[in-house]
């Protein structure tokens, strides 16, 4: 079974599936829209029926990537690229399929032939409707301060990154968001070892005033190849201005070995 995941309520939702020829176990490469008896089923996890969708509501897609709603009922579909990716289809679905329902957890479906000229082996998919985009930024909070950590390279307060001159983060690692805190205008962001207050690396202000204000962290492939000295540092986000230094943030910050 195909394993895909969304975030519930995302918008234009598009699935690519295999589909085997079931005589001899290629790629099934002649389908369209319109082949007969072709058979498209959906349903959610607390659906008490399955939905059928057939003939007519299938439609075509004019440029595989791209999606155009389908309308209610309907279901687009079609055959990936025949020549290089021969047996992989798009399917795109309707926005209500992918939105929160009644606490659905899954949206389940099948391709499949309602007669068998198609010689098309049934392929089932399923996708997990989680609460968050597993690809979009993590936002937590700490000290009642919402910090938002950007891509895979952080996944928590806690950062997971490789030493060595080939790994040179040169946009921001980690984007703090802070509100309700004092200006940081003109500040001095330094990211320090907090236990022995070594400046391990220079932050920058992404924006400053006002309620919302934001740093960075931008490590060079020097920076991160001085870093295997320790393979764990506690560190402390600091503003500061003159003698006057702010913790803004703190947390750890773990160096993988190069390879």
């Amino acid at each position: 079974m195909a394993k895909l995941t969304r975030a519930r309520n995302t918008t234009k939702n598009l699935f690519k599936v295999f589909l085997t020829n079931s005589t001899n176990g290629l790629a099934l490469t002649n389908l369209n829209n319109a082949s007969t008896n072709l058979a498209i089923c959906l349903f959610r996890e607390y659906d008490s029926v399955g939905t059928l969708i057939t003939g007519a509501h299938i439609l075509s897609i004019t440029t595989i990537g791209t999606w155009v709603d389908p309308g209610a009922g309907n279901i687009r579909f079609k055959a990936v690229d025949v020549a290089n990716a021969p047996g992989f289809y798009e399917i795109q679905v309707p926005d209500s399929w992918v939105a929160l329902g009644s606490g659905d957890r899954t949206l389940t479906g099948a391709v499949f032939d309602t007669g068998s000229g198609l010689n098309l082996l049934p392929c089932p998919f399923e996708v997990d409707l989680t609460k968050f985009d597993l690809q979009a930024d993590i936002t937590v909070t700490l000290g009642g301060m919402p910090v938002t950590l950007l891509g895979l390279l952080a996944n928590s307060l806690d950062f997971k990154i490789r030493q060595g001159i080939a790994y040179n983060y040169t946009g921001a690692l980690a984007t703090w968001t802070f509100t309700g805190i004092a200006d940081i205008t003109g500040r001095t962001i330094n990211f320090v070892d907090h236990l022995t207050g070594t400046v391990l690396a220079a932050g920058s202000i992404l924006s400053s005033g006002g309620n919302v204000q934001q740093v960075s962290l931008p490590l060079t492939s020097t920076q991160t190849a001085a870093f295997a000295a320790n393979t764990i540092y506690e560190y402390s986000l600091q503003a500061a201005s003159g003698g006057d230094v702010r913790e803004l943030a703190t947390g750890r910050m773990e160096v993988l070995a190069h390879y």
